[in-house]
Protein backbone atom coordinates (compact mmCIF):
# COMPACT_ATOMS: atom_id res chain seq x y z
CA UNK A 1 0.00 0.00 0.00
CA UNK A 2 1.20 3.31 -0.83
CA UNK A 3 2.12 6.14 1.53
CA UNK A 4 -1.08 8.07 0.11
CA UNK A 5 -3.42 5.21 0.13
CA UNK A 6 -1.91 4.97 3.63
CA UNK A 7 -2.84 8.60 4.60
CA UNK A 8 -6.32 7.96 3.06
CA UNK A 9 -7.22 5.11 5.32
CA UNK A 10 -5.91 6.75 8.69
CA UNK A 11 -8.04 9.68 7.25
CA UNK A 12 -10.97 8.11 7.51
CA UNK A 13 -10.11 6.17 11.25
CA UNK A 14 -9.29 9.40 12.43
CA UNK A 15 -13.04 10.71 11.16
CA UNK A 16 -14.41 7.33 12.88
CA UNK A 17 -12.44 8.31 16.14
CA UNK A 18 -13.34 11.81 16.07
CA UNK A 19 -17.55 10.92 15.33
CA UNK A 20 -17.34 8.41 18.81
CA UNK A 21 -15.89 11.09 20.82
CA UNK A 22 -19.39 13.42 20.26
CA UNK A 23 -23.04 12.96 20.47
CA UNK A 24 -25.29 11.61 22.28
CA UNK A 25 -23.85 7.34 21.54
CA UNK A 26 -20.31 8.87 22.69
CA UNK A 27 -17.55 5.93 23.31
CA UNK A 28 -14.32 7.49 24.77
CA UNK A 29 -12.98 4.00 24.45
CA UNK A 30 -13.97 3.50 21.01
CA UNK A 31 -12.96 6.34 20.01
CA UNK A 32 -9.15 6.05 21.68
CA UNK A 33 -8.99 2.35 20.33
CA UNK A 34 -9.98 4.35 16.75
CA UNK A 35 -7.06 7.07 17.25
CA UNK A 36 -4.40 4.52 17.91
CA UNK A 37 -5.13 2.93 14.84
CA UNK A 38 -5.01 5.75 12.62
CA UNK A 39 -2.19 6.57 14.36
CA UNK A 40 -0.21 3.38 13.42
CA UNK A 41 -1.22 3.93 9.71
CA UNK A 42 -0.11 7.40 9.84
CA UNK A 43 3.07 5.75 11.66
CA UNK A 44 3.66 3.39 8.73
CA UNK A 45 3.00 6.00 5.73
CA UNK A 46 5.49 8.47 8.03
CA UNK A 47 3.71 10.96 8.42
CA UNK A 48 4.84 11.92 11.91
CA UNK A 49 2.67 14.73 12.47
CA UNK A 50 -0.70 13.03 11.99
CA UNK A 51 0.62 10.38 13.86
CA UNK A 52 1.62 12.14 16.88
CA UNK A 53 -1.85 13.75 16.82
CA UNK A 54 -4.05 10.65 17.06
CA UNK A 55 -1.58 9.61 19.85
CA UNK A 56 -2.39 12.33 22.00
CA UNK A 57 -5.73 12.27 20.98
CA UNK A 58 -6.13 8.58 22.07
CA UNK A 59 -4.64 9.29 25.46
CA UNK A 60 -7.46 12.69 25.56
CA UNK A 61 -10.09 9.91 24.51
CA UNK A 62 -9.22 7.83 27.46
CA UNK A 63 -8.96 10.35 30.24
CA UNK A 64 -12.38 10.40 29.57
CA UNK A 65 -13.12 7.15 30.73
CA UNK A 66 -13.66 5.63 33.90
CA UNK A 67 -10.94 2.21 33.18
CA UNK A 68 -9.06 1.80 36.79
CA UNK A 69 -5.86 0.87 34.85
CA UNK A 70 -6.57 3.94 31.93
CA UNK A 71 -3.07 5.97 32.76
CA UNK A 72 -1.19 2.98 31.39
CA UNK A 73 -2.84 3.35 28.56
CA UNK A 74 -2.44 6.94 28.61
CA UNK A 75 0.83 7.11 28.93
CA UNK A 76 1.68 4.74 26.60
CA UNK A 77 -0.30 6.62 24.03
CA UNK A 78 1.90 9.83 24.45
CA UNK A 79 5.00 8.28 24.98
CA UNK A 80 4.36 7.35 21.05
CA UNK A 81 3.23 10.72 20.48
CA UNK A 82 6.91 11.99 21.78
CA UNK A 83 8.47 9.71 19.86
CA UNK A 84 7.17 10.67 16.83
CA UNK A 85 8.46 14.09 17.21
CA UNK A 86 11.65 14.29 19.27
CA UNK A 87 14.00 14.45 16.73
CA UNK A 88 12.63 17.80 15.48
CA UNK A 89 9.60 19.23 17.34
CA UNK A 90 11.05 19.83 20.89
CA UNK A 91 8.90 22.36 21.49
CA UNK A 92 5.49 19.96 21.43
CA UNK A 93 8.05 16.71 22.43
CA UNK A 94 8.42 18.84 25.55
CA UNK A 95 4.56 19.65 25.96
CA UNK A 96 3.86 15.82 25.65
CA UNK A 97 7.30 15.13 28.14
CA UNK A 98 5.55 17.49 30.67
CA UNK A 99 2.40 15.27 30.67
CA UNK A 100 4.12 12.06 30.98
CA UNK A 101 6.06 13.67 33.96
CA UNK A 102 2.77 14.59 35.69
CA UNK A 103 1.81 10.99 35.53
CA UNK A 104 5.13 9.33 36.62
CA UNK A 105 5.56 11.88 39.18
CA UNK A 106 2.23 12.23 40.98
CA UNK A 107 -0.67 10.49 39.64
CA UNK A 108 0.90 7.00 38.65
CA UNK A 109 4.91 6.69 40.67
CA UNK A 110 6.88 5.15 39.45
CA UNK A 111 10.47 6.47 39.75
CA UNK A 112 12.28 4.78 37.21
CA UNK A 113 9.95 5.84 34.66
CA UNK A 114 10.33 9.60 36.24
CA UNK A 115 14.64 9.26 35.54
CA UNK A 116 13.83 8.16 31.84
CA UNK A 117 11.34 10.79 31.36
CA UNK A 118 13.54 13.51 33.04
CA UNK A 119 16.62 12.93 31.05
CA UNK A 120 14.10 12.89 28.15
CA UNK A 121 12.63 16.23 28.95
CA UNK A 122 16.22 17.53 29.83
CA UNK A 123 17.67 16.43 26.20
CA UNK A 124 14.39 18.46 24.65
CA UNK A 125 15.54 21.74 27.23
CA UNK A 126 19.04 21.17 25.78
CA UNK A 127 17.84 21.21 22.42
CA UNK A 128 16.05 24.40 22.76
CA UNK A 129 18.92 26.12 24.64
CA UNK A 130 17.66 26.33 27.63
CA UNK A 131 20.50 25.05 29.70
CA UNK A 132 19.23 25.71 32.66
CA UNK A 133 16.56 23.60 32.88
CA UNK A 134 18.32 20.77 30.97
CA UNK A 135 20.67 21.18 34.09
CA UNK A 136 17.91 20.77 36.31
CA UNK A 137 16.84 17.24 34.91
CA UNK A 138 20.06 16.02 34.26
CA UNK A 139 20.76 16.66 37.45
CA UNK A 140 17.50 15.48 39.17
CA UNK A 141 17.95 12.20 36.63
CA UNK A 142 21.53 11.69 37.65
CA UNK A 143 20.99 11.83 41.86
CA UNK A 144 18.44 9.42 41.55
CA UNK A 145 19.70 7.24 39.33
CA UNK A 146 22.94 7.41 41.82
CA UNK A 147 20.96 6.97 45.10
CA UNK A 148 19.31 4.00 42.86
CA UNK A 149 22.66 2.37 42.57
CA UNK A 150 20.81 -0.10 39.31
CA UNK A 151 21.86 1.34 37.16
CA UNK A 152 25.94 3.11 37.10
CA UNK A 153 26.44 3.53 33.34
CA UNK A 154 23.45 5.53 32.66
CA UNK A 155 23.78 7.83 36.14
CA UNK A 156 27.10 7.85 34.68
CA UNK A 157 26.70 9.16 31.26
CA UNK A 158 23.73 11.71 32.82
CA UNK A 159 27.02 13.14 34.74
CA UNK A 160 28.66 13.51 31.89
CA UNK A 161 25.95 15.31 30.54
CA UNK A 162 25.51 17.39 33.24
CA UNK A 163 29.24 18.28 33.16
CA UNK A 164 28.90 19.02 29.56
CA UNK A 165 25.71 21.56 30.38
CA UNK A 166 27.60 23.47 33.20
CA UNK A 167 30.68 23.87 31.49
CA UNK A 168 30.09 24.68 28.32
CA UNK A 169 26.98 26.30 28.44
CA UNK A 170 26.51 28.03 32.11
CA UNK A 171 30.26 28.50 32.72
CA UNK A 172 29.99 26.67 36.50
CA UNK A 173 33.36 25.32 36.21
CA UNK A 174 33.37 24.49 39.54
CA UNK A 175 30.28 22.15 39.09
CA UNK A 176 31.12 20.76 35.87
CA UNK A 177 34.18 19.45 37.74
CA UNK A 178 31.97 18.31 39.90
CA UNK A 179 29.93 15.89 37.41
CA UNK A 180 32.61 14.78 36.13
CA UNK A 181 34.52 13.55 38.59
CA UNK A 182 31.43 11.52 39.49
CA UNK A 183 31.39 10.52 36.34
CA UNK A 184 34.22 8.94 36.20
CA UNK A 185 33.70 7.14 39.56
CA UNK A 186 30.32 5.74 38.08
CA UNK A 187 32.07 4.80 35.01
CA UNK A 188 34.93 2.66 36.29
CA UNK A 189 32.12 0.65 38.48
CA UNK A 190 31.96 -1.72 35.37
CA UNK A 191 35.28 -2.52 33.62
CA UNK A 192 33.51 -2.33 29.92
CA UNK A 193 32.82 1.12 30.44
CA UNK A 194 36.56 1.91 32.11
CA UNK A 195 38.14 3.00 29.22
CA UNK A 196 35.08 5.82 28.73
CA UNK A 197 36.47 7.66 31.77
CA UNK A 198 40.18 8.89 30.11
CA UNK A 199 37.69 11.81 28.56
CA UNK A 200 35.84 12.42 31.11
CA UNK A 201 39.01 12.66 33.97
CA UNK A 202 40.58 15.26 31.40
CA UNK A 203 37.42 17.53 31.43
CA UNK A 204 37.73 17.08 35.31
CA UNK A 205 40.99 18.63 35.18
CA UNK A 206 40.62 21.10 32.63
CA UNK A 207 37.55 22.37 34.77
CA UNK A 208 39.30 22.34 37.82
CA UNK A 209 41.68 24.64 36.29
CA UNK A 210 39.14 27.02 34.96
CA UNK A 211 37.20 27.17 38.12
CA UNK A 212 40.28 28.10 39.56
CA UNK A 213 41.38 30.79 37.12
CA UNK A 214 37.80 32.15 37.04
CA UNK A 215 37.70 32.76 40.82
CA UNK A 216 35.95 29.58 42.14
CA UNK A 217 38.13 27.58 44.46
CA UNK A 218 35.22 25.47 45.93
CA UNK A 219 35.33 22.14 43.58
CA UNK A 220 31.79 21.41 44.61
CA UNK A 221 30.24 24.65 44.33
CA UNK A 222 26.65 25.09 42.90
CA UNK A 223 26.56 28.64 42.42
CA UNK A 224 27.53 30.23 39.23
CA UNK A 225 27.94 34.01 40.74
CA UNK A 226 31.40 36.08 40.94
CA UNK A 227 33.01 36.52 43.58
CA UNK A 228 33.06 39.64 45.41
CA UNK A 229 35.79 43.01 45.01
CA UNK A 230 36.43 42.12 48.45
CA UNK A 231 37.11 38.62 48.37
CA UNK A 232 40.77 37.32 46.89
CA UNK A 233 40.82 35.25 43.48
CA UNK A 234 44.32 34.61 43.50
CA UNK A 235 44.52 31.15 42.05
CA UNK A 236 46.08 28.50 44.57
CA UNK A 237 48.11 26.11 41.83
CA UNK A 238 49.69 24.18 44.73
CA UNK A 239 46.06 23.05 46.18
CA UNK A 240 45.08 22.48 42.08
CA UNK A 241 47.80 19.92 41.71
CA UNK A 242 47.02 17.94 45.18
CA UNK A 243 43.75 18.14 43.91
CA UNK A 244 44.30 16.57 40.00
CA UNK A 245 46.88 14.08 41.79
CA UNK A 246 44.19 12.95 43.61
CA UNK A 247 41.78 11.95 41.00
CA UNK A 248 40.12 8.08 41.31
CA UNK A 249 41.23 6.91 38.07
CA UNK A 250 44.75 5.02 37.97
CA UNK A 251 45.47 4.48 34.37
CA UNK A 252 48.42 3.58 32.00
CA UNK A 253 46.82 4.22 27.95
CA UNK A 254 48.93 6.40 26.04
CA UNK A 255 45.75 8.86 25.98
CA UNK A 256 45.75 9.24 29.59
CA UNK A 257 49.11 9.57 30.38
CA UNK A 258 49.07 12.25 27.47
CA UNK A 259 45.99 14.00 29.27
CA UNK A 260 48.10 13.93 32.66
CA UNK A 261 51.11 14.94 31.36
CA UNK A 262 49.62 18.50 29.83
CA UNK A 263 47.63 19.09 32.93
CA UNK A 264 50.90 18.69 34.65
CA UNK A 265 52.79 21.33 32.05
CA UNK A 266 49.79 23.35 32.31
CA UNK A 267 49.96 23.69 36.05
CA UNK A 268 53.62 24.93 36.22
CA UNK A 269 53.21 27.04 32.98
CA UNK A 270 50.57 28.49 35.59
CA UNK A 271 52.97 28.91 38.09
CA UNK A 272 54.97 30.40 36.13
CA UNK A 273 52.91 32.60 34.30
CA UNK A 274 54.12 31.25 30.88
CA UNK A 275 52.15 31.72 28.04
CA UNK A 276 55.26 30.47 26.09
CA UNK A 277 55.17 26.95 28.30
CA UNK A 278 51.91 26.68 27.93
CA UNK A 279 51.94 26.48 24.27
CA UNK A 280 54.80 24.19 24.38
CA UNK A 281 52.49 21.50 26.38
CA UNK A 282 49.85 22.27 24.11
CA UNK A 283 51.93 20.64 21.12
CA UNK A 284 52.93 18.27 23.60
CA UNK A 285 49.11 16.78 23.77
CA UNK A 286 47.42 17.80 20.31
CA UNK A 287 50.62 16.32 18.34
CA UNK A 288 49.35 12.68 18.75
CA UNK A 289 45.43 13.13 20.88
CA UNK A 290 42.17 14.25 19.36
CA UNK A 291 40.47 17.30 21.39
CA UNK A 292 37.04 17.13 22.02
CA UNK A 293 34.92 20.90 21.56
CA UNK A 294 34.48 21.31 25.46
CA UNK A 295 38.08 20.53 25.99
CA UNK A 296 38.89 23.09 23.24
CA UNK A 297 37.24 25.89 24.99
CA UNK A 298 38.46 25.27 28.14
CA UNK A 299 42.00 25.25 26.64
CA UNK A 300 41.75 28.63 25.04
CA UNK A 301 40.30 29.98 28.28
CA UNK A 302 43.83 28.81 30.08
CA UNK A 303 45.54 30.09 27.10
CA UNK A 304 44.02 34.08 27.36
CA UNK A 305 44.11 33.65 31.31
CA UNK A 306 47.87 33.65 31.01
CA UNK A 307 48.14 35.96 27.91
CA UNK A 308 46.27 38.12 29.66
CA UNK A 309 43.58 38.59 27.14
CA UNK A 310 40.45 37.79 29.29
CA UNK A 311 37.54 39.98 28.65
CA UNK A 312 36.29 41.32 31.51
CA UNK A 313 32.46 39.48 31.82
CA UNK A 314 34.99 36.25 31.99
CA UNK A 315 37.67 37.51 34.40
CA UNK A 316 34.30 38.09 36.85
CA UNK A 317 34.58 34.48 37.42
CA UNK A 318 30.89 33.79 35.31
Amino acid sequence: MSSSELDLKASKLEREAESKSHGFFKNFSKSAELYVKAAETYKMSKNRDLSAKCYKNAADMLKQTEKDDKYNSIRKNLCNAADMLKTYDYVETLKILKEIEEIDRSIMPNPMALITTEIEIGEMHFQLAQYDDARQYYESAAERLDAEGEKPTKASQCYKQLGLIQAKHLRNYAAAAKSFKKATELYLKNTLTQSAATEIIFNYGLCLIAAEIMGSTDEGSSSSSSPSSSESTTPDFNKLATALSQHPFNETSFTFQRHSGFLNKTISALKEDSAENYKAAIGYLCTTVTISDLQTDLMLLIRKYLEHTLPSEESSGL
